[in-house]
């Protein structure tokens, strides 16, 4: 399931709203800026830098719009029950294989996800849905 929600920069947090007039906050995402030192001029990104962020005055009308998106993908539920019979039948090599083959899936269905996202233009959709969750 994917889905793109109304967001904010505030500081270094991230502020998710259940709706478009953004009064309500859903949830807050607290982000830390890289710990490295750089040269005089560069300064440490943080996630939340490339939200845009929460206006001082409290309307859309004059604030800016940005939104979050977030996936979740599995490879099947039940693998970690299967891992735990293997194990308990002493079966370490199929364990590890199942392990690995659950999560080579995952990361491929990520990977799938993330292409259908981005082709299907969501980004003029989300406007029109914000906050919608698709399976």
């Amino acid at each position: 399931m994917y889905g793109f929600l109304p967001a904010n920069a505030v500081g270094d947090d991230v502020e998710l709203y259940t709706d478009e007039s953004r009064t309500n906050a859903l949830a807050t995402f607290h982000f830390l800026r890289q710990q490295m030192d750089k040269p005089a001029g560069q300064f440490n990104h943080c996630l939340a830098d490339f939200i845009a962020p929460k206006s001082e005055l409290s309307t859309i009308n004059h604030q800016l719009s940005d939104y979050l998106g977030a996936f979740a993908v599995s490879a099947g539920f039940g693998v970690d029950d299967l891992c735990r019979k293997f194990e308990a039948d002493q079966d370490d090599y199929n364990s590890i294989m199942t392990k690995a083959l659950a999560d080579r899936l995952a990361e491929a269905f990520a990977e799938y996800l993330h292409k259908r996202v981005a082709r299907s233009g969501v980004t003029a959709k989300r406007a029109a849905h914000p906050g919608r969750i698709d399976p």
